[in-house]
């Protein structure tokens, strides 16, 4: 990794934790699309490996700062975010119809895998889980990373070009 790399790795990180800590008392209505929309940010700034390391940290953060109670919940969020990165990351360098076709796929790829885990993953480590978890991990997941990934198209589209290479 280039030092490059690192700062913006570093920076981006403390945006996307600006966000989910300082809007933690907003929730999920604002926290999730918040952080989404950093992750899509970064997958097209910076690149999807690095963007992958800011989708597995923020998870620990939250947890270590009380954001998130439920250590379990970590593995599922970091794979979820990892698949919208990835599967976004695909499409980073390609004309506009191409990003939101893969934004969509990347979005339904990490909703479906949340809700799966929330329905039938975490019962093998839960007795009972929580409904708000299984609520949570279900179709506003899904609203949060469309949300998030079109606001980050249009904030990239913002970007002045120079900031773009």
């Amino acid at each position: 990794m280039s030092t490059k790399k690192l700062v913006q790795t570093a920076l981006f990180l403390a945006i996307t934790l600006i966000f989910q800590i300082g809007l933690g008392p907003f929730s999920q209505p604002l926290v999730g699309p918040a952080v989404n929309m950093m992750l899509i940010i970064s997958t097209l700034l910076i690149g999807p490996i690095y963007a992958v390391i800011i989708g597995s940290l923020t998870p620990i953060i939250a947890l270590a700062v009380g954001v998130i109670k439920l250590p379990i919940l970590i593995p599922i969020i970091i794979i979820s975010n990892a698949l919208i990165v990835s599967i976004f990351g695909i499409a980073r360098k390609q004309q506009l119809v191409n990003k939101v076709g893969f934004l969509v796929l990347g979005a339904v790829a990490k909703f479906t895998f949340l809700a799966l885990s929330a329905r039938y993953i975490l019962k093998f480590f839960l007795p009972k889980v929580p409904p708000q978890i299984i609520v949570a991990f279900t179709w506003p997941q899904l609203t949060n990373a469309l949300i998030g990934g079109v606001l980050a198209l249009i904030v990239y589209s913002a970007l002045p070009k120079n900031f773009k290479d």
